[in-house]
């Protein structure tokens, strides 16, 4: 007895009408630092990306890029004022990263306590 199936598998179905896959868009530099400008002088993301038809998260991405670029290759500053915004640029950057640290020790601490009363679920 030879036995009809209701609905095909979906393999077959999904080959014979699938397009092929799309080509990730490459940009080039100029392009992605306009993006981020665009951002920088107080644009939303999502607005900048919507009109430049590109993922807020490559945006952001992008960002992440080239703000790391920055801070590696800033110039020193030549006046006192340079130095001065330059130090509090550090201080703020520095005040990130110690409550990032202090968070994470927190979470960590959290973490690793054992809980004061144990679920019936535990394996003890």
């Amino acid at each position: 007895m030879i036995m009809r199936l209701k609905n095909p598998p979906q393999e077959a179905v999904q080959n014979s009408t699938s397009k092929p896959p799309k080509k990730r868009q490459q940009f080039d530099e100029t392009f992605r630092r306009h993006a981020v400008a665009l951002v920088q002088n107080g644009r939303r993301v999502s607005e900048v990306a919507k009109e430049l038809g590109v993922s807020p998260y490559s945006i952001y991405e992008w960002q992440r890029k080239f703000r790391r670029q920055v801070d590696i290759h800033a110039p020193l500053p030549k006046t006192v004022e340079g130095l001065e915004v330059e130090i509090e640029r550090l201080r703020e950057a520095l005040n990130r990263s110690q409550m990032r640290e202090e968070i994470l020790k927190k979470s960590l601490g959290i973490f690793a306590e054992a809980p004061a009363h144990p679920s019936p679920f535990s394996r003890r």
